[in-house]
């Protein structure tokens, strides 16, 4: 049986978005693990500055208290849990899901604050002694918000847990890791200078 020229163009058409959404699939675990692995290190070795960044959202209170420390950890615990998770390609479903409502949530604590017009440094990916760009934490948060919905509407299962890729943890942990060793040996590195120049 031949295919008329209109059939072979609509194969064409479905091999392309099946092959866009191929590369999505595989591409976006991946995006996610790095961006939870960084968050939560960053965070962790900058752990007193996220405790007043915490604080400073006015969220649970105007001091830092056990409920900072009770917000920290789930905030932290979420971020590697969702790191482990993508990096695996496990429970990828959920993750996308909690992924979402992580960064729908970081979106509307940065928009209140940005409405308040108080300044705020969140530590989000590592110290700084600048004050974070709030419309750009905003735009950044919302995009990949928007790509976890993305996510959610590409997963066939939302709990398999089958063929963990033990070593795409490795490579995405090792990745983020590595890059907040730089990330505090350069604050480090600024610090003795100022302090030289004083």
């Amino acid at each position: 049986m031949l295919l008329s020229s209109q059939d072979n163009c609509d194969w064409t058409e479905v091999e392309a978005l099946t092959w866009k959404v191929g590369v999505a699939i595989l591409i976006l675990p991946g995006i996610f693990s790095l961006l939870f692995f960084s968050s939560f290190m960053a965070k962790l070795l900058s752990f007193r500055p996220f405790l007043y960044a915490i604080v400073d959202f006015n969220v649970i209170g105007k001091q830092l208290n056990w409920k900072t420390y009770l917000a920290s950890i789930a905030v932290l615990g979420l971020e590697l849990l969702l790191g482990v998770t993508f990096s695996l390609n496990i429970l990828l479903g959920i993750s996308y899901i909690a992924a979402f409502l992580l960064l729908a949530c970081f979106s509307l604590l940065f928009l209140r604050q940005q409405l308040s017009k108080k300044p705020i440094k969140c530590s989000c990916f590592g110290r700084s002694d600048k004050f974070t760009n709030q419309k750009l934490a905003i735009v950044r948060n919302t995009i990949l918000a928007l790509l976890a919905l993305l996510g959610i509407s590409l997963q066939p299962s939302y709990i398999s847990i089958e063929h963990p890729h033990v070593t795409m943890f490795l490579i995405y942990s090792s990745i983020a890791y590595l890059y907040q060793l730089y990330v505090e040996w350069t604050y480090m590195n600024k610090l003795k200078k100022e302090a030289v120049a004083l």
